[in-house]
């Protein structure tokens, strides 16, 4: 059953969210990137007697990242209040679509037809 949004205030809403997923995305990916980069900037500083200070670093860096990742993993659909980047059988942090309706991170599809895949189906 094919389903379409078509209030222009609904599509407001939805472009408004996506902004904000978009933005969520970017904060939890960041850390994923400053990891290597520290680690790297720090070998070419030769910076040995900051060891243990750097290693602690990097691990709190990791366990923000698993924090921030885990909480966009689980940030809502705007159009099918489903879970973005969980799918019924798997899960993709990078995903630029829904993984149940196919909304696209960018909006483009707002008011394409669309179908929410079942469970079942998956």
């Amino acid at each position: 059953m094919d389903q379409q949004v078509a209030n222009p205030d609904e599509v407001s809403l939805i472009s408004e969210r996506l902004r904000s997923i978009r933005r969520r995305r970017r904060l939890a990916h960041w850390p994923l990137l400053a990891v290597p980069l520290l680690g790297f900037t720090f070998s070419l500083l030769g910076v040995q007697e900051l060891l243990r200070s750097f290693t602690f670093d990097v691990m709190a860096l990791v366990g923000v990242a698993c924090i921030l990742v885990f909480w966009v993993g689980h940030l809502k659909c705007p159009r099918c209040s489903r879970e973005f980047h969980m799918s019924p059988r798997y899960r993709n942090d990078f995903a630029r679509r829904c993984l149940w309706c196919g909304l696209a991170l960018n909006g483009k599809n707002v008011n394409a037809p669309y179908s929410i895949r079942s469970r079942e189906a998956a």
